[in-house]
């Protein structure tokens, strides 16, 4: 069909070192059936051929060759779960997170469909990360309750929105048939940046877990991906978001420092060593051909940290600018200033000591309840996890909004973080938004100074910020 881009050979060559998954849960209201979803999946392969290839080596190139012989399906659980209990549900994330899809036999799109009752569902997208980003379920969720649409309605009818939407283009970086500027150097930078987060990956598994002998490859004794979930109501969530607007920010970045807050108490408390911390986001975004629209890629946050001291309620407010500032600083760099800035944050942290090293991914495509809404279905919650043996992270962290309510969503390496810890990340979370609440905004914001109780950034070279 066609050869990989940069970002998608990076990481089927990471997928060769372990699980290279992302998962996304969606409940899901209206009355579906095994036939009606087999008939838009029929569909949704049609607008989105890339999901009916494998990948093969062609000489020395990785290239999707069509596979119409094998094409995925939906996997139906026989009987309905409880709809209070996740455990079942839980169990399922986990086992499609913990089995590698091999890209060269099997479909690189996996789906279960797990009824509650018959206008409730659960349906359990996962692909391989080679064609999925934080936006793509979401593009493949909405064209697919689309047709589902169609399909309640007559055969031409469906065949006619079948053709609108392969007219429509792509939503996604990954399902994009073209990025521009694919040559060698982005293909090293993307390398450099996921090769990075993995060695960070392996120094801390030694830290948190020794014993392995020198020369001895951490990854091949990582243990399973384990997943929490923690769901915020929609009254709670639009009191946070009033509450962030007064102070000029966003519920995205405001959840997001809490998270930092909380990942720098639980886990990696204050040394007494200087600190060093940088984030890098991955922005591909001006690469995409056709172009993707700002709102379609949301923040991905690839961070590695030794934290700075976190005391005070007003440095959640502070650390959330920062954020909000280091975003809107990145969608202006491409991939390979970005992947220059990571490969110095890991010399650095190496440089420090490796049990300062934090890894930590904290993945946001925002509210995406209007787009996931169709005729006769509408999605009430969605949960995000990504396998973490490829990816390189101590911890994943999953945020997305519906109307209805907002999910904080946690994937992490069982014997590296313990269910306990995560436990306490998520509860510090609450507590960390409920003091936010309660705190008053300030008047005259614009004359907060955003670095206050930090010092200010270093340059080097005009392209990377470390802040000491």
């Amino acid at each position: 069909m066609r050869k990989l881009n940069s970002v998608e050979r990076a990481w089927c060559l990471i997928g060769q070192r372990g699980s290279a998954n992302a998962v996304r849960s969606f409940r899901v209201h209206g009355r579906l059936t095994p036939h009606l979803m087999d008939q838009a999946l029929e569909g949704v392969l049609k607008v989105y051929p890339v999901l009916r290839c494998r990948v093969v080596l062609q000489g020395s190139q990785l290239v999707f060759r069509d596979a119409p012989e094998a094409p995925p399906r939906v996997v139906a659980i026989a009987h309905a779960l409880p709809p209070d209990s996740r455990s079942e549900l839980l169990q399922r994330v986990e086992d499609l997170l913990n089995n590698p899809i091999d890209p060269e036999n099997e479909p690189l799109l996996q789906i279960v469909h797990a009824p509650i009752s018959e206008i409730e569902h659960w349906i359990l997208v996962n692909f391989h990360h080679a064609i999925s980003d934080g936006s793509t379920k979401i593009a493949f969720m909405a064209c697919f309750l689309r047709l589902c649409d169609a399909a309640l309605g007559s055969r031409e009818c469906f065949d006619e929105l079948v053709a609108v939407e392969q007219m429509k283009g792509n939503l996604s970086p990954s399902l994009t048939d073209r990025i521009g500027s694919s040559g060698l150097a982005y293909r090293s930078a993307a390398l450099l940046r996921f090769f990075g987060r993995r060695m960070l990956q392996e120094a801390r598994f030694r830290a948190l877990a020794p014993g392995l002998e020198r020369g001895q490859s951490a990854s091949k004794h990582l243990a399973r991906c384990r997943v929490f979930e923690s769901v915020y109501d929609a009254v709670f969530v639009e009191r946070l978001r009033n509450h962030a607007r007064a102070w000029g920010l966003t519920v995205n970045s405001v959840v997001s420092a809490a998270m930092l807050k909380a990942v720098k108490q639980e886990i990696f408390p204050l040394r007494s060593r200087a600190n060093v911390s940088c984030i890098t986001f991955v922005n591909l975004r001006k690469r995409c051909l056709p172009p993707v629209p700002p709102e379609a890629i949301g923040c991905y946050i690839s961070a590695a940290f030794s934290f700075h001291a976190m005391t005070d309620q007003l440095f959640l407010v502070e650390l959330a600018r920062d954020l909000e500032r280091q975003l809107s600083e990145a969608s202006k760099d491409d991939v390979i200033a970005q992947a220059t800035a990571a490969d110095w944050m890991t010399r650095t942290l190496f440089a420090l000591g490796r049990t300062t090293a934090a890894t930590l991914s904290v993945s946001n495509i925002g509210q995406v309840g209007p787009q996931l809404r169709s005729k006769n279905f509408f999605v009430s919650e969605v949960h995000v996890h990504s396998a973490l043996s490829g990816v390189g992270s101590t911890a994943s962290v999953g945020l997305t909004s519906t109307e209805r309510c907002l999910s904080l969503d946690m994937t992490y390496l069982e014997g590296v973080v313990s269910h306990d810890v995560i436990q306490r990340l998520a509860e510090f979370v609450r507590l960390e938004l409920e003091r936010f609440l309660q705190t008053p905004p300030v008047v005259g914001l614009d004359d907060v100074d955003p670095w206050a109780g930090m010092s200010k950034p270093k340059n080097k070279k005009g392209d990377v910020e470390f802040r000491v």
